[in-house]
This record gives structure tokens, C-alpha cells and sequence, in this order.
């Protein structure tokens, strides 16, 4: 299944009426098309949404303890590397709509959370970002997916993040995971 430019570009206005706000990723796009044929024939999906916050699969930025040197700023590395674009492209596109300081302001109100949560926790560097994932990212993941599925009648089900397999993974030496 493909869409055309114009395709694409109608789906996507149409998500956006129905959630009120912005897209907040490009292929929210496409999860929204699939729910849609999905719930021609199914009601209930299942997910592998929360897999990699739980097993460490985004490899770039979950090896990120191993590339820090400790001399630059670990929040600041860390957005870097999560962003898709970076703080001067995203400047440039919504300063003019919020102005520049408000948007170093939001970044830096994210960097200080990140720094926050990372100073606050015990365990070895890659056990605090795991549980950062899971804490700031996994939350906007399963809001797309609730937003997308139900927009369309489809339950999705997240069998990774069950109770007992994020605790048993969380337990486990970063050896076992990635």
C-alpha cells in the first residue's frame, strides 16, 4: 500500500482535524492509513509499540553512554541525537511563529527535564536512559498509536509493555538487552 504526495498530503490534513493539533511525526500518517484498512476487517491490533524503550532498539541514541565523554552537556547530547531536526532548523521554521527566545526557553526547559530525571535516578547511565524512554518518549508513542486506532474503531494492544515484562527487562544488566 502507497500513497501519492497528494494522497499523503489530504490523510494528513484529515488527522490533524480529527486530533485538533499538529502531526507530531510523519509516519503518524501512514499508522493512521493502516488502522483505517485494519478496521475494515479487524477490531483489536496488536503493537510492538514500547518494544525498543523496553529492549533498547534504537541503536544511535541508546548507545549513547558508550560515545559520551563526559565533556559535553548529557541532556543536551542526548536531544541532539533524539531530534529530527536540529535546533537551528526547528528555529528557523517556528521562531517566526513563536519568536526565538521562546523556543530556546522550551528547549531549554526539556534539556533541564532531562538533566532532572538522569541526575535523579541510580543505576548505570544506560539503566537512566532506558527509564527516560520510558518515561518522556513512550508516553507520546502510545498517545499516536490510542489517537490513530481508535480514531478508526481498532483497539491496539501493547503486549511488550506489559507490567511484568518491562519490570523483568528493567532488572536485567544491559548486557541482556541490547
Amino acid at each position: 500500500y502507497s500513497l501519492s504526495p497528494e494522497e499523503y498530503r489530504g490523510e494528513h490534513a484529515a488527522l490533524v482535524r480529527h486530533l485538533g493539533s499538529p502531526v507530531s511525526v510523519p509516519n503518524q500518517v501512514a499508522l493512521g492509513v493502516l488502522s483505517r484498512e485494519l478496521g475494515r476487517d479487524h477490531r483489536c491490533v496488536l503493537s510492538g509499540e514500547g518494544a525498543d524503550e523496553v529492549f533498547g532498539g534504537y541503536g544511535r541514541i541508546f548507545l549513547l553512554p558508550i560515545d559520551w565523554d563526559g565533556s559535553s552537556d548529557y541532556a543536551t547530547l542526548f536531544i541532539d541525537l533524539y531530534s529530527y531536526l536540529s535546533h537551528a532548523d526547528a528555529s528557523a521554521v517556528l521562531a517566526p511563529l513563536f519568536g526565538a527566545s521562546a523556543i530556546d526557553a522550551a528547549r531549554s526547559a526539556v534539556e533541564a527535564r532531562i538533566r532532572s530525571l538522569v541526575d535523579h535516578w541510580s543505576g548505570d547511565l544506560f539503566q537512566r536512559q532506558f527509564l527516560l524512554f520510558q518515561k518522556l518518549h513512550l508516553p507520546g508513542l502510545l498517545a499516536r498509536l490510542d489517537a490513530a486506532t481508535m480514531a478508526h474503531s481498532v483497539e491496539g494492544r501493547v503486549p511488550f509493555l506489559d507490567h511484568r515484562v518491562v519490570e523483568f527487562m528493567n532488572s536485567l544488566p544491559i548486557g541482556f538487552k541490547m
